[in-house]
């Protein structure tokens, strides 16, 4: 899995990703530079909801020259967050994803069809 240090130390701006990509556009996203920051001491001055924001769909690493992944890294960034806060995801604007889980296994809201 790529980890945002990884992208930082391999990332050469070349700009290709931010070119396709809506999401990098949208919130002017040079991947050197946000994953060199995420990596280093300043992570807390990172805009690290941002790694909500990639759907993952892999479009970077097909037109990557070094065929880096950026959606790995941002869902190690993801991970990171949610590790930081007890696995739950941190953003209020998701919390209902937390409350979904809880509930999608809840006796409560299951029910097993044995058939018959």
């Amino acid at each position: 899995m790529a980890n945002p240090q990884y992208i930082a130390d391999n990332c050469v701006s070349c700009g290709k990703c931010v070119n396709r990509c809506l999401m990098l556009q949208q919130y002017a996203v040079d991947p050197k530079v946000y994953f060199k920051e995420y990596a280093t001491s300043q992570q807390e001055q990172t805009d690290t909801v941002i790694a909500y924001y990639c759907l993952m769909c892999g479009l970077c690493k097909t037109i990557c020259p070094q065929r880096l992944d950026l959606g790995q890294a941002f869902l190690s960034i993801r991970n990171d967050m949610a590790r930081k806060n007890g696995g739950r995801v941190p953003l209020k604007a998701l919390r209902t994803v937390n409350t979904h889980q809880n509930l999608s296994f809840c006796a409560l809201f299951t029910a097993l069809n044995r058939g018959g």
